[in-house]
């Protein structure tokens, strides 16, 4: 359907409080979302993570140790 949605490489933050995942898009384009565990389902917004202008896309492979950094693969957009 038009409203389908394909998401991958979910990963826990190391303190278990938050996950994040990558929404593919069409162009092969992945974008990542960070939502909180501890806050019920229902009250879930999944917040989209901001690229750098040049970058079109973010792979998110793992968490720094703290928790406060992702590690990934970035992606620039050659159009600009």
């Amino acid at each position: 359907s038009a409203n389908e949605r394909d998401f991958i490489a979910p990963d826990w933050s190391p303190d278990g409080k938050r996950l994040v995942f990558n929404e593919i898009l069409d162009d092969d384009t992945y974008i990542p979302f960070l939502i909180e565990t501890g806050k019920k389902w229902r009250e879930q917004t999944p917040q989209k993570l901001i690229l750098p202008e040049k970058y079109k896309s973010f792979i998110v492979r793992d968490w720094s140790k703290d928790g406060e950094k992702l590690l990934g693969v970035l992606t620039s957009d050659e159009n600009k």
